[in-house]
């Protein structure tokens, strides 16, 4: 009888206390459950934005005289797209500290949404894509949260450029073209230049700039093709500019 008067202080406060500590991480696992979530969808998101991204360049590269108006016409559609994607997908889910967190998870989307966005704007205008245009584009269709582009993510798609204008100058020199490489060397040789003063910005960077020099390097190489050995024995005939090109035996000899 006198047992059970005693109040079961240490059984309650135990009981209590594992209570307390259930509670407590069943709310650490939801927190984390979340953060996992959230960054599935991004990846998911990011990959499909991504692709068509990469659709929007290969149409680009499909680009000739004849078709430039229609072709034009399909790439800002697409690009349209890329925009409202961002802005719909993206931005909500990174939205306030979540930005910073999670950066790593869609920074490949959006430097391959500004090489795509470049692309476009050089072969339309013939000038280089701002970082102040970019974003101004992006916001136009942000129905809430607008998704800010970071300037290394924008700095690193545009390093991206110089694969697709190296692709480009080689079709011109198939095509017969032998004006377009000497404007898209002028044109590397200054984006180069410019960006590399800015090696330090990301650890990513230094990578870039050496597959930026390999392009450039390209481009040169056709220029020279064109003027040197194009003046002297094969002329101005596509099919035996780019065999040169491809003959290394022919290209040491000079």
């Amino acid at each position: 009888l006198l047992e059970s008067m005693e109040p079961p202080t240490k059984r309650t406060k135990m009981a209590t206390g594992d209570e307390s500590m259930t509670g407590l991480f069943q709310g650490y696992s939801k927190v984390l459950d979340g953060k996992h979530d959230r960054r599935e969808r991004l990846i998911k998101s990011c990959r499909d934005l991504t692709g068509d991204a990469k659709k929007l360049i290969f149409l680009l590269h499909r680009m000739t005289a004849a078709n430039k108006e229609q072709t034009l016409a399909q790439a800002h559609e697409k690009l349209t797209s890329l925009h409202k994607g961002f802005c719909d997908k993206i931005a909500p889910e990174v939205d306030g500290v979540e930005y910073w967190r999670h950066q790593r998870s869609f920074s490949p989307a959006v430097q391959e949404y500004i090489e795509a966005f470049s692309f476009l704007e050089y072969l339309e205008n013939g000038t280089l894509l701002t970082h102040d245009k970019a974003q101004k584009e992006l916001n136009k269709h942000a129905t809430g949260t607008t998704l800010t582009i970071d300037l290394c993510d924008f700095v690193l798609g545009i390093t991206d450029l110089t694969g697709e204008l190296m692709r480009l100058c080689v079709a011109a020199v198939g095509s017969g073209d032998t004006e377009t490489p000497a404007r898209l060397c002028a044109f590397l040789r200054t984006l180069h230049t410019a960006c590399s003063t800015m090696i330090h910005i990301h650890r990513e960077m230094p990578k870039k700039l050496e597959v930026m020099a390999q392009s450039l390097h390209k481009v040169e190489k056709i220029c020279y093709t064109i003027k040197v050995r194009g003046s002297e024995s094969v002329g101005f005939n596509p099919a035996a500019l780019m065999s040169a090109l491809q003959d290394p035996a022919g290209a040491s000899a000079d």
